[in-house]
């Protein structure tokens, strides 16, 4: 009657079983450790032959890739949005190529095939460096607000950009709103990225393990999606259209945001996992962005 919560619990079952342990004979010892009806709370307790009942400082099971698929679902779901999310970026990478390309040809008057690469140039220039320059805030956005939420908030603005390329190719034909509709995109990105990557020690509860498994986990994915997703954009730009393939890509980001909001509520922001002092507590989240932002440009 006296235990309150699931850690107190767990904690007067692990003295209650090693009251058992201590009592019992090595076959019943040996019966309890293999028997597949086992409270977790009696993993980590081993005895010697004729020694005393220790905690063992292994633990009976080693954490695998798939099993970190399988049993974390806040992490299974931000796998998926982080690999849906890249595939849409891939998708507008090369449909942008194309639009210039498609831009050019109908415009043949007004570009030479100079101009061509130059415009192809400039796109190159606004997607890095827009990432860049952006970069910085958004780690200061990422320490400051619940980051699966701001990851949410970021997809859903990047789903309503990719409609502006659609408008630069099909209405405007203007190379010029492509660059414009890169450049919201990439500040998007640049701001979701460092969320991306800082919500990652959150998902796994900081266990250090997990992490080390869940960082080789997303590389692979990263590795995996710059290869299927160049060829599969390159596909689908063929069959369906710069336009088709655009309209996908908003799809992507709203898709992204729909496995991210399935992860569900947590402590997602630093601050609150790590408790953090009272004063940082008593601060408005935008004061917490002002005083980092200050930092930021002061460093």
């Amino acid at each position: 009657t006296n235990i309150i919560n699931e850690e107190d619990a767990s904690v007067e079952l692990r003295k209650i079983n090693k009251d058992f342990a201590m009592s019992a004979s090595e076959e019943s010892l040996s019966l309890l450790k293999n028997s597949r009806l086992r409270h977790d709370s009696y993993k980590g307790f081993c005895r010697s032959p004729g020694g005393p009942v220790e905690v063992c400082d292994s633990e009976a099971e080693e954490i695998t890739y798939w099993s970190l698929i399988r049993d974390n679902r806040p992490y299974r779901l931000y796998l998926a949005s982080y690999l849906t999310n890249y595939f849409g970026e891939w998708l507008t990478y090369l449909s942008s190529l194309t639009a210039i390309q498609y831009i050019h040809d109908s415009q043949s008057e007004n570009f030479s095939e100079n101009n061509i690469n130059t415009a192809i140039s400039y796109l190159i220039v606004v997607r890095l460096m827009t990432c860049v320059i952006m970069s910085p805030l958004g780690g200061v956005l990422a320490d400051g607000f619940d980051r699966r939420k701001l990851m949410i908030v970021l997809d859903l603005l990047g789903a309503a950009s990719a409609w502006m390329f659609v408008l630069a190719v099909s209405v405007y034909k203007s190379v010029e709103l492509v660059y414009l509709a890169t450049f919201l995109q990439q500040v998007f990105g640049g701001l979701y990225e460092p969320s991306r990557t800082a919500i990652l020690p959150l998902l796994t509860s900081n266990n250090e393990e997990h992490m080390k498994k869940a960082t080789i986990l997303s590389g692979m994915a990263w590795s995996v999606m710059a290869a299927f997703g160049s060829a599969a954009g390159g596909f689908l730009v063929s069959v369906i259209g710069i336009q088709g393939c655009f309209i996908v890509d908003s799809l992507t980001y709203i898709v992204s945001a729909y496995f991210m909001f399935c992860v569900g509520e947590g402590d997602w922001n630093v601050s609150k996992s790590k408790g953090g002092n009272p004063q940082e507590k008593s601060q408005s989240p935008f004061s917490t962005v002002k005083s980092m932002l200050s930092d930021m440009i002061s460093y």
